[in-house]
């Protein structure tokens, strides 16, 4: 791959993806029996989205929900995500 500094850690989740965006810092994935972990570095201005189709515009993608704020870095927990759940960090 080229254009973008991508990687993987920890393994492979086949429906919950994380979609990089320029600029942003990174988003992370983690799994725990059945909840699933978005975290990122807590960096004023941007802010997680969330959407089931990976082709709508960025622009129509519903806000992830209120992460938890620890040591600098924020923290979505999902229990039990259902079908695919793509996420991106953006600027409202």
């Amino acid at each position: 791959m080229t254009g973008g500094n991508y990687s993987i850690a920890g393994g492979f989740w086949a429906l919950t993806q994380i979609v990089e965006t320029s600029g942003a810092p990174s988003l992370h994935i983690s799994s725990s029996g059945n909840v699933v972990t978005i975290y990122w570095q807590n960096v004023s201005g941007w802010n997680l989205y969330q959407d089931n189709n990976l082709t709508r515009p960025a622009g129509s993608w519903s806000a992830a929900g209120t992460p938890t704020l620890s040591n600098g870095t924020n923290y979505l927990n999902l229990a039990s995500p259902v079908g695919n759940v793509f996420f991106r960090l953006g600027n409202p």
